[in-house]
């Protein structure tokens, strides 16, 4: 997952609490791409060069390690691209004769044919996929009602389609191919399947759409979460839907927003141009944690509190006499503001508190804190620094303190 996955994730389930702070009932659905031919191109890779290492023996989140076989895959396709086309062949005709290219062809008919060994591959590797995913999600704080896989309803789609060859809304061309023509509402002519029989992102789209109506019959709409690049392919699902006698596509509406570029320009997942979703969140954190703890009013307890310190002092003096320390008093900063609370508490754990010197208290804005403390923990308030001078240490007398 990258950058454009978390902008996408929590754009999504943003809209989604929206919804819901309007009194509408939500259900947040992920559709999950599982299958197809770069799915088999990460396969192919693997099985190549992978000799045989996992997630698991390489210690690498399972997302990103079948996302660097991705990489590799197009890596490689592009040195035999390059190579054929020096040899003199046309460009496009390279794209699609390449000998991994090949491959990941065969292999994505294997696994429409339901291949047992193709299967098993994919579900392994799609399974280290998932299994990355949801940590990510969990440290973005999203979730999902349901998760719809392609690899389920992709035929669904192709049941659609032949639907829609017999009622003559779609048409094959003679190599066996399946397309919808457009031209009259201002889009073009569209592929539904490809002349080898294998399914595209349109027939996937087209079953799972169907699919997530029959399963919530009552919705009143859906919204798809995609970046502004899908603009036309959703126009064109849409108005599919609609030809084919799909009414309820009225009430589908694409949720476009503008991609995330880099100074460089798009982040391609395929080439690893790409800012990676966990390397940015870790980030995050770890930049507001060196901000926050170089802030004095928010130190952590930690680092004023030598815990192991002051046990072995306790520890001293329980020598001397088993029922010592007989008093314990804490030295606390009011300028530490709500920290102070954090330090009581941590003390108290080692040591119990029995009074407490408050310094640094030179404005009643500040003495706030020793009301809380009193309350919270009913430790005793000894004195109280109102200077820097030795006779600015006083005692403590509750009713001047409250007078003031």
């Amino acid at each position: 997952l990258h950058l454009g996955h978390i902008r996408n994730n929590l754009l999504g389930y943003s809209i989604s609490k929206i919804l819901e702070a309007n009194g509408k009932k939500v259900q947040k659905v992920q559709i999950i791409n599982d299958r197809g031919i770069h799915i088999c191109k990460s396969m192919i890779a693997w099985k190549q060069f992978a000799n045989g290492s996992t997630p698991q023996s390489l210690n690498v989140k399972g997302d990103k390690f079948v996302g660097d076989y991705y990489i590799m895959f197009d890596k490689i396709h592009k040195e035999q691209m390059n190579k054929l086309i020096e040899s003199g062949m046309d460009k496009d005709l390279a794209s699609d004769s390449t000998d991994i290219m090949k491959s990941a062809k065969e292999e994505l008919t294997k696994w429409e044919n339901n291949d047992k060994e193709t299967r098993e591959i994919w579900k392994m590797m799609n399974d280290w996929v998932y299994e990355g995913f949801e940590s990510t999600y969990k440290l973005l704080g999203v979730s999902f009602d349901k998760n719809y896989y392609e690899s389920d309803t992709y035929l669904l789609g192709k049941d659609i389609m032949l639907e829609g060859l017999k009622n003559n809304v779609l048409y094959k061309r003679d190599d066996s191919s399946v397309w919808i023509n457009l031209d009259g509402d201002g889009l073009d002519e569209k592929l539904l399947q490809r002349s080898d029989g294998t399914s595209v992102y349109m027939t996937q789209d087209l079953g799972t759409a169907v699919q997530r109506i029959s399963d919530h019959s009552n919705v009143k709409g859906m919204i798809y979460t995609v970046g502004n690049e899908q603009d036309y392919h959703f126009k064109v699902l849409f108005k599919i839907l609609k030809k084919l006698g799909y009414d309820w596509a009225d009430n589908l509406y694409h949720l476009s927003y503008g991609m995330v570029d880099l100074p460089s320009g798009k982040m391609k997942s395929r080439e690893g141009t790409v800012v990676d979703a966990d390397d940015l969140i870790y980030d995050l954190i770890d930049t507001v944690k060196e901000t926050t703890e170089s802030l004095d009013k928010y130190q952590s307890s930690n680092e004023l509190l030598d815990y192991e310190e002051y046990k072995k002092i306790a520890n001293v003096t329980k020598k001397i006499d088993p029922n010592a320390p007989h008093n314990v008093i804490l030295v606390l900063d009011a300028t530490s503001g709500q920290n102070v609370l954090n330090q009581v508490e941590e003390f108290n754990k080692i040591i119990p508190i029995t009074g407490i010197v408050m310094t640094k208290l030179d404005g009643t804005a500040k003495g706030g804190i020793l009301l809380a403390l009193a309350k919270k923990y009913k430790i005793s308030i000894i004195a109280l620094g109102l200077g820097e001078k030795e006779d600015d240490l006083q005692l403590f007398e509750a009713e001047k303190f409250a007078e003031a």
